[in-house]
């Protein structure tokens, strides 16, 4: 009985850790997501996006976890929260950390729009979405 609570303890524990999904790669940067963070609330999706940087931040930071609200309809992301880590992966001491909402950045091609077409937070959006 103890080494059946101990096998469903562990199954329960290896269901709730991060699936890192890569999605895109821009200017040194590498932009995964956690395809077991994406929740819907109020309408929109929540997710956790990790950025490993090819050089250190100004912060110390070589790889941060942000977490962003995304609007699947309106195509825009906004983030709400961030840590970085002294090590790609989110390894290694916490360097950063702030909770704020950011302004919408919207994502889809629009006349006017500054959006570069390849930009990493449209294939955030789109990743985010798709789940």
């Amino acid at each position: 009985m103890r080494s059946l609570l101990c096998t469903v303890l562990l199954a329960a524990s290896a269901s709730a850790q991060a699936e890192w999904l890569k999605v895109a790669e821009a200017a040194g940067t590498t932009y995964a997501l956690d395809t077991a963070s994406v929740v819907e609330e109020a309408g929109m999706r929540r997710a956790t996006v990790r950025q490993d940087y090819a050089v250190v931040q100004a912060d110390g930071a070589r790889s941060r976890d942000v977490r962003y609200d995304v609007d699947c309809g309106g195509e825009r992301l906004r983030s709400v929260a961030a840590t970085g880590y002294a090590e790609p992966a989110g390894q290694g001491r916490r360097v950063s950390a702030w909770e704020a909402t950011s302004e919408w950045l919207y994502v889809a091609q629009r006349t006017g729009s500054s959006i570069a077409r390849a930009t990493p937070y449209r294939a955030v959006v789109r990743a985010v979405c798709a789940r």
